[in-house]
C-alpha cells in the first residue's frame, strides 16, 4: 500500500492542553484544535487505502485552514488588511478631573486647539493615503467638553468636509459635564461616545475626584444612563492594581446596570505617574480575573455586555485577522496608519506611545515630514528581540502595544512584558475555550462583533 507524507508548514506549532491538540500557522494566524486521538490516528496512519474516518477528518480540517500543505488544493487566499486610517485628536489638555494617574503633563493643561489649526488638521487628514480606506477620529482631551463650541464645531466640520465618506467618530469624555443637548448632538452626528468610569462607584470616587476633591460616581452613572441608548457606548475603565482582581465585579455591575461595552485599560506608569509603583496593575490578579469573566460568559451571567479586551483578543483567533496593525518589524500603525493631532497641529505616532519615542514627525500645513523620526516609530529596535519574531503567538498580538502596557520605566522592553504575560497565559486558554465549551463564547464574540460578519455568520472579506 502507498503512504500519504503530511508537510506542514514552516510556521506551523503544535502543543497539547487538556485532551486536545492545538495547531498554529503564525504566518497567517490560522488554528485548528482537536481530540488528541484523532491528531494520534493522523500521525500514525500510513495506509492511504485504508484510512479511518478520523484520519480524513483530521487531515482535512489541518488542510483547509492551511495548518498542512496539499498539491492538489489551493491555498486559502490570504485576506487583505486595509486598515482605517486612526485619528487621535486632541482638542484641548484642559480638565475638570485630578485623577490619580493622570499622565498628562501640566504644561498642556492649558492648550487649546484653534479653530484655524482645527480645519487644517482635517483636511489634512483626507489628503492623507490611508483615508482612501476610511478614518476614524478619536477625539478626547483633557476633557473636550470644557471647550463644548470647538468640540461641536470639529464634529460639524469633519461630516461637512466629507459627508459621504467611510468616517466614523468618538468623543472620549470623563461624562461629568455631560448635557442631555450633548446627547441630542451627538445622536444628531452618528458620534460614537466613551465615557471614563473606573468601573464601580468606589474605584471612580477614589481615583476620579473634581479638582475640588468631590467624588464623582454619581455624576457619571447619570451622563452614562443618558448615553445608554446610543450605538457602541463603550465604558472605559483603567484597571490599577487594587483594582486587578476585582474585573468580574466590575462586568457583573456593568451588566447589572446595561452597560452595552466596557473596555478595560490596565495602567501604565507614564508622566506624573510614573512614580506610584502602589498604581501599577497586578498582571497575575488580571489574568486570573480576565478567565473568572470568560467563566461568567459560559454561565450567562454575563449576556449584554461586551467586553471589549476579550473580544478584542479572539479577534484574530476567530478572523485570522489582526485588530489593527502590522507584524514583525512594523510593529504597528503608529505613524502610518495612525496618527496623534496635537492641539498645536502637531503630528505624532500615537498618544501610547512612550514619551521618549513618540517624536514630533510633521503638522498639519506640511503634512509628515521628518522621515528618519517616522522610521524610529515604524521600526522600534525591540520588534526584533528573537523572543517576538519566534514566538507561536505574535500573529495575535502583533508583538502587543508597548503604550499599553503598564511599566514603571519610559522604554520598550519593559513596557511590553506586561502585554506578554497576559497574552501567553490567555491565548491558549481561550483557544481551549472555543474548542470545547459548546459554542458559547464563539457566540458571544458573533453577537458583539456583528459589524464584522454578515447575517448568516460569515466573515466579511
Amino acid at each position: 500500500m502507498g503512504t500519504r507524507e503530511i508537510h506542514f508548514h514552516k510556521a506551523v506549532h503544535a502543543y497539547k492542553r487538556g485532551s486536545h491538540v492545538y495547531f498554529l500557522n503564525s504566518a497567517n494566524g490560522a488554528w485548528v484544535a482537536m481530540p488528541s486521538s484523532y491528531a494520534k490516528c493522523l500521525m500514525e496512519e500510513q495506509d492511504i487505502v485504508n484510512h479511518s474516518k478520523e484520519y480524513m477528518y483530521a487531515y482535512d480540517t489541518l488542510a483547509n485552514a492551511s495548518i498542512i500543505q496539499d498539491v492538489q488544493r489551493a491555498e486559502k487566499q490570504s485576506i487583505c488588511e486595509h486598515k482605517p486610517l486612526i485619528v487621535q485628536f486632541q482638542t484641548t489638555g484642559e480638565c475638570n478631573l485630578q485623577c490619580i494617574y493622570c499622565f498628562n503633563e501640566p504644561s498642556l493643561r492649558t492648550h487649546v486647539m484653534s479653530e484655524t489649526i482645527m480645519k487644517q488638521s482635517v483636511d489634512y487628514v483626507y489628503s492623507h493615503p490611508q483615508a482612501c480606506y476610511g478614518v476614524h477620529f478619536s477625539i478626547y482631551g483633557g476633557e473636550p467638553l470644557m471647550q463644548r463650541d470647538l468640540l461641536y464645531s470639529t464634529i460639524r466640520y469633519i461630516r461637512k468636509k466629507q459627508p459621504d465618506k467611510n468616517t466614523t467618530i468618538s468623543v472620549i469624555t470623563n461624562g461629568t459635564l455631560l448635557t442631555s443637548e450633548d446627547v441630542s448632538f451627538f445622536l444628531s452626528q452618528n458620534a460614537i461616545v466613551n465615557v471614563s468610569f473606573d468601573g464601580l462607584p468606589c474605584f471612580q470616587d477614589q481615583n476620579r475626584k473634581d479638582k475640588n476633591a468631590r467624588n464623582t460616581s454619581e455624576q457619571v452613572l447619570s451622563a452614562i444612563g443618558k448615553l445608554k441608548h446610543l450605538p457602541n457606548l463603550s465604558i472605559l475603565t483603567t484597571v490599577t492594581h487594587e483594582m486587578s482582581s476585582k474585573l468580574l465585579d466590575i462586568m457583573l455591575f456593568a451588566e447589572e446596570n446595561g452597560f452595552p461595552g466596557v473596555e478595560f485599560m490596565p495602567l501604565r506608569m507614564l508622566g506624573t505617574a510614573e512614580n506610584n509603583n502602589s498604581l501599577t496593575v497586578d498582571v497575575k490578579a488580571y489574568i486570573k480575573a480576565m478567565m473568572e469573566i470568560v467563566e461568567a460568559i459560559e454561565e450567562k451571567q454575563i449576556k449584554q455586555t461586551a467586553v471589549r479586551a476579550l473580544l478584542r483578543m479572539l479577534y484574530p483567533l476567530e478572523t485570522m485577522q489582526t485588530v489593527h496593525g502590522e507584524i514583525g518589524c512594523a510593529r504597528c500603525g503608529a505613524g502610518r496608519d495612525t496618527i496623534l493631532i496635537t492641539c498645536s497641529g502637531e503630528i505624532k505616532g500615537c498618544d501610547m506611545l512612550p514619551e521618549h519615542h513618540s517624536p514630533v514627525i510633521g503638522n498639519v500645513r506640511d503634512g509628515i515630514t521628518a522621515l528618519e523620526k517616522l522610521d524610529c516609530i515604524v521600526q522600534p529596535g525591540y520588534t526584533k528581540l528573537k523572543a517576538c519574531s519566534q514566538c507561536i503567538w505574535n500573529r495575535y498580538c502583533r508583538s502587543g502595544c508597548t503604550g499599553a502596557s503598564a511599566s514603571d520605566q519610559d522604554d520598550y522592553l519593559s513596557k511590553h512584558e506586561m502585554t506578554c504575560m497576559i497574552n501567553k497565559a490567555l491565548y491558549p486558554y481561550l483557544l481551549e475555550k472555543l474548542a470545547t465549551d459548546g459554542g458559547v463564547l464563539h457566540e458571544y464574540f458573533l453577537t458583539h462583533t456583528t459589524s464584522i460578519y454578515d447575517h448568516d455568520g460569515v466573515a466579511k472579506e
